[in-house]
Formats: structure tokens, sequence, C-alpha cells
């Protein structure tokens, strides 16, 4: 397995793996846009909890125009980086918290990414964010999202391994936050609990599956 460089995604929120690589979960996402590009003129992607836009700019060079959105204000390596690839008139920035996607966004996405983020939420405010990016796609798109893993590295030492994954909200041990720069409390998916949580919230989960690491990703729908 490939070892990440600790490029930190920005206070404690962990490594910005975006901007290193695209894992298999990106790929797909990549594959499906070039699959429905040659059905329309124009394919429209939000990279939701984006960093630095690394596959916020992998999309816009596939030929997606793209919504860049972080609940941190990263403009300035979004932007910077769009340019450095030559896509930044496709790749467009906005401050935007994931629970309050529609208030900010009214057009409707083609492609959802949601990687390495809805875990820094306990349950019920995720299930919110993902009511909220439900609102956003399109009746033909598709949501790309993953979630740290409950069986992971990450859950050595964690206090709320054996808590219902409604309360499951805690500070990983400091060894491994520090680690992983996750230096806030976060809610750990297992496979089922991500399924559960996509299907309250009115998806259709095409697939879900774990990462070598342990991470859990899923792929879903309308």
């Amino acid at each position: 397995m490939r070892q990440d460089d600790l490029i930190p995604a920005g206070e404690g929120r962990g490594i910005d793996v975006a901007l290193q690589r695209a894992d298999d979960l990106d790929n797909k996402s990549l594959q499906f846009i070039q699959n429905i590009i040659h059905k329309q003129n124009a394919v429209k992607a939000l990279d939701v909890a984006c960093g630095s836009g690394g596959h916020s700019v992998r999309m816009a060079l596939m030929g997606a125009e793209v919504s860049a959105s972080d609940i941190l204000d990263r403009a300035d390596d979004v932007i910077t980086l769009a340019a450095t690839m030559g896509v930044e008139k496709q790749v467009q920035f906005q401050v935007t918290d994931m629970q309050e996607l529609s208030q900010h966004y009214r057009q409707e996405f083609d492609v959802v990414v949601c990687q390495r983020a809805i875990h820094s939420l306990p349950y019920q405010q995720a299930l919110v964010a993902l009511k909220e990016m439900k609102k956003v796609l399109s009746s033909n798109g598709r949501l790309y999202i993953s979630a740290s893993g409950l069986h992971s590295e990450l859950s050595q030492g964690y206090e709320a391994k054996n808590t219902p994954v409604k309360a499951r909200f805690a500070q990983l041990e400091q060894t491994v936050a520090r680690h992983h720069d996750i230096m806030h409390p976060v809610c750990l998916y297992a496979e089922e609990d991500l399924q559960k949580a996509l299907e309250a919230a009115g998806f259709e989960v095409e697939s879900i599956f774990s990462s070598t690491f342990g991470n859990i990703k899923a792929i879903a729908k309308k």
C-alpha cells in the first residue's frame, strides 16, 4: 500500500490525499465523467471538502465544470493549482459547510464527490450533510463518498469503537491522531454504518467496499 506524505488538509482535519494521488473511488468518478461527457455538452461536478483541490482539478482536466467547496477558505490553493494545470476557467471555489450545500448551490450536479470528510461530523449531522448532497445531485448523477473506517488503523485506542454509530464520536488515540493529523473527534464507520446512513438520507447504494487501509467507500444515486 502506498504511503502518503503528511500534507495537512488544514486545522487538524487529516492528510490531503487528493493533492497527492487519485484513489480507486476518484478514478471511478473520473470514469463516470468520461462516460457521460460524450452524451451531453457539459458535466457539472461538486467536490465537497475539496482541500487544496487535487481532485477538483482532475475532474476539470476530464472536461467537467467543477464547483470546489470546503469549510476552510482554500481559494488561493485551489485557484493556483487549477491555473497551474490550465483549467482555472473550469474550477470555481466557495467556502461552504457541507450541511448547507443547497443554500449555496442552486444547480444540480452530475457528480458529487466527498472524500475523507463525512466522519468529521457526528452521525446526525452527517445525515443532514448527506441529505444536502442528495438535494444538489441530479436525477441521473452519482455520489462518490468515503469515510474513515472503524476497522482501520484509526480505531486503535479509539474509545468509541464499541459505541453504536449514532452516538459514536470521539478523539482518536493521541499517537494515531498525530500520525494522521486528525486532531478533532470523528465518527468511524463500518460498511453497514455508511450504507444505512446513505439509505436514511434517501440514496440508493450502488456499491460499497473497504480500502486496503480499511476506509469505507461508496457510490450512490437518488
